[in-house]
């Protein structure tokens, strides 16, 4: 009996395993009208608004993000869009001249220090069919050794920054394509 029992538990964690598996391949698209984009990702993403101090040039802002947050835990892979409206004013309302290449280096030293990573890769790319910057680093997250790939591009005011990451020395190239290619801005 306890053999039986014992077989039933090792099946039932094997089935388990392999939906837990399965749910988290499953994709869908995500589509954010008012936000003006859309992507396919695993799982419904969440959404997270976190208020930041851009320093006594840009004041405060807000970012935005939908992520897979969630997904990363059970199967090492996270998925996420985050966005920024850049300000036109300062904080005492003096016009501000945003400097792209600025930008691309600030959220490339934020991908850097997400992780207490090193630089891999970077190299110009293209996003939903525009020019952008993609960065590849290496570091922790929640514990875990982690690639995590950043593509990041400045269009109409708004900075996107798309990220993958995942456990270091796994093969994600097809996520990764999926990924990226699926990202559309919207009218």
């Amino acid at each position: 009996m306890k053999k039986v029992i014992a077989g039933f538990l090792i099946a039932a964690a094997a089935l388990g395993v392999f939906v837990m598996g399965r749910r988290t391949a499953k994709w869908s698209e995500f589509r954010c009208q008012e936000c003006g984009f859309s992507v396919s990702m695993p799982g419904k993403p969440g959404k997270e608004a976190v208020t930041a101090n851009g320093g006594p040039l840009v004041g405060t802002f807000t970012t935005t993000m939908y992520s897979s947050y969630p997904w990363f835990r059970l199967a090492g892979t996270e998925y996420g869009v985050t966005y920024f409206d850049m300000p036109s004013r300062g904080p005492k309302g003096e016009p501000l001249q945003f400097d792209p290449e600025k930008a691309y280096a600030g959220a490339k030293e934020g991908a850097l220090q997400s992780v207490n990573g090193k630089l891999i890769a970077e190299a110009d790319c293209i996003l939903s069919g525009l020019p952008a910057k993609e960065v590849v680093v290496e570091g922790q997250k929640f514990g875990k050794r982690a690639t995590v790939v950043s593509r990041l591009l400045f269009n109409r005011g708004r900075l996107w920054v798309l990220v993958l990451a995942h456990p270091v020395g796994k093969d994600y190239s097809s996520q990764r394509v999926a990924f990226f290619d699926s990202f559309a801005l919207l009218e």
